[in-house]
């Protein structure tokens, strides 16, 4: 059996409690924790921005390589460079796009709290 404390291995059946560190597997006990902005908000409208953020930012690079293996597959040269330079801005929008719903969905998230420890006092 493996302590819950430390991770150390030790047989339960000879040992009510855990050689290396003394605990028991019946009285440590685990503190909840806070969970951050971005797990609590599963079910909010946040959750959909950020999805729908993830969706459109891995579509991007999708299509960013597959845009770079059409153009540059029937020739090279000046096709390699326009090639290169439009999956780059595929992907770079991409990000932009990804980065700038990830701030709407954290502002989002940040006014609601606010609004919530305000609305307490």
């Amino acid at each position: 059996m493996k302590c819950v404390k430390c991770r150390s291995e030790y047989n339960a059946d000879q040992d009510a409690i855990c050689p290396t560190c003394g605990a028991t597997p019946k009285s440590f006990s685990f503190n909840a924790a806070e969970l951050g902005p971005e797990l609590c908000d599963r079910e909010t409208s946040d959750a959909t921005l950020r999805i729908c953020s993830r969706i459109f930012l891995s579509l991007s690079i999708i299509g960013a390589i597959v845009c770079f293996i059409f153009m540059v597959y029937p020739g090279g040269g000046k096709q390699l460079v326009i090639g290169f330079l439009c999956s780059t801005g595929i992907a770079c929008m991409g990000f932009i796009i990804w980065a700038a719903s990830n701030v709407l969905a954290n502002i989002s998230c940040n006014l609601r709290e606010l609004n919530k420890h305000l609305g307490e006092k």
